[in-house]
């Protein structure tokens, strides 16, 4: 969907709006990006029988997705051009709930907003991978240009997996405080 969206718009992405929140006015795009989310990969020190080493972590699954997050914003791009100025990202990331969860966690699942994941993989860095992808893929001319993000991370069931985008423009008022 690379036209301007609307609530029913939103509800398709899994993005609940909310009194305050976005807009049809501010939005320029949204748009889905079908592939598991994987977090752009990070460094963590582990204790060794040497002594503590840094080692790399996150990544697996990483190429794929940042792969669909590139090619949804150079379509989106076609429409929307590059962006520039104050720029807002809603994005719900969307992973699939493990069959092993008991049945009311598959239920809960199954509603359209999913059910909300404490595990991993970090949302920082999941967030990090999809700012990369956007610029990437031509939509935004830098990541320094997001000033405003709301990300959430979602466990579905039976449902489309990966990461529900809606960038927005930022209002800039003259005195505001």
């Amino acid at each position: 969907m690379t036209d301007e969206p609307d609530v029913q718009d939103l509800a398709a992405l899994g993005i609940t709006p909310r009194r305050g929140g976005l807009t049809p006015s501010t939005m320029i795009t949204s748009f889905r990006a079908i592939a598991t989310p994987a977090p752009q990969s990070g460094m963590r020190t582990v204790s060794t029988a040497a002594g503590p080493r840094q080692i790399t972590t996150g990544g697996i699954g990483l190429p794929a997705f940042r792969q669909a997050l590139k090619t949804e914003a150079a379509v989106a791009a076609v429409t929307v051009g590059c962006q520039e100025g104050a720029l807002g990202l809603d994005v719900t990331f969307r992973f699939r709930l493990p069959e092993s969860r008991p049945k009311w966690e598959r239920e809960a699942a199954a509603l359209p907003e999913g059910l909300p994941m404490i595990v991993y993989p970090d949302i920082d860095k999941l967030e990090r991978a999809v700012l990369d992808g956007l610029v990437e893929g031509g939509l935004i001319r830098d990541d320094r240009l997001i000033c405003s993000v709301v990300k959430r991370k979602v466990e579905v069931w039976d449902s489309w997996v990966g990461a529900a985008i809606v960038l927005n423009r930022v209002r800039r008022e003259r005195g505001a405080a």
